[in-house]
């Protein structure tokens, strides 16, 4: 019996990352250095996004249905992944798992995910990082970039550890956002706020630093502001 549990917990320890799911439909990895652009364009799917040690980028696509499965292309430095007309279909699943190598520092990100839940946990250091939602909810964990947008119309926008040069994030109806930067921006930035709640986390920075660095384009009984020294 000791035996036994000893082998099981090594089976665990030691498996693959897509051996926890038996819904796993495609498992794939890229060498980086051929990729310069990431462009995911997808419907009615979750989205998540880590950084592991891995030496290639890994694609994982989990679904309940493999003919349903979404279309993953690589060429000319592009890896674009974009789901079928078919993909809103009733009682359909899809959730797309991807590992970033720490070395990867792609062109450009770009981001849609309509209605599914995207948590961005980490996303390489790059150049433009733009990400949109519809109704879902977004999180992104750590970003560092020149230019940074986020978009939603009614998902919840949970923003953290940004560093970059510039940046627009904007809710175009009832989504809130909550976003923390980690330095404010080298240029005039804005954030847009239509009828959601906006929470803002600056470190080491004074009030006037930030109303002259970043344009608040929402209802001021909406806006939260917090400045964090050390």
């Amino acid at each position: 019996m000791k035996r036994l549990l000893v082998f099981m917990l090594f089976c665990i320890l030691f498996s693959p990352l897509h051996s926890q799911d038996k819904n796993l439909i495609f498992s794939e990895y890229y060498e980086y250095k051929d990729i310069e652009i990431m462009n995911i364009d997808v419907v009615n799917s979750d989205i998540k996004a880590q950084k592991y040690s891995g030496d290639s980028l890994l694609i994982e696509v989990y679904s309940n249905n493999r003919d349903l499965m979404p279309k993953i292309n690589l060429k000319d430095k592009t890896l674009s992944i974009n789901t079928t007309e078919f993909s809103a279909r009733e009682g359909y699943y899809l959730n797309i798992s991807i590992y970033f190598p720490v070395n990867f520092k792609p062109e450009e990100i770009n981001f849609s995910n309509q209605d599914g839940k995207s948590d961005y946990e980490y996303l390489p250091d790059s150049k433009i990082v733009m990400l949109k939602t519809a109704t879902g909810e977004m999180n992104v964990g750590y970003s560092q970039t020149d230019f940074f947008s986020a978009k939603t119309i009614d998902g919840n926008l949970n923003i953290k550890n940004l560093k970059c040069e510039y940046f627009i994030i904007q809710s175009l109806n009832k989504g809130n956002i909550n976003l923390s930067l980690s330095s404010l921006p080298e240029a005039t930035s804005r954030i847009i706020g239509k009828k959601g709640k906006v929470f803002l986390e600056v470190w080491q920075a004074t009030r006037e630093e930030i109303l002259e660095f970043i344009d608040f384009q929402c209802p001021i009984k909406n806006l939260s502001l917090r400045i964090v020294q050390y």
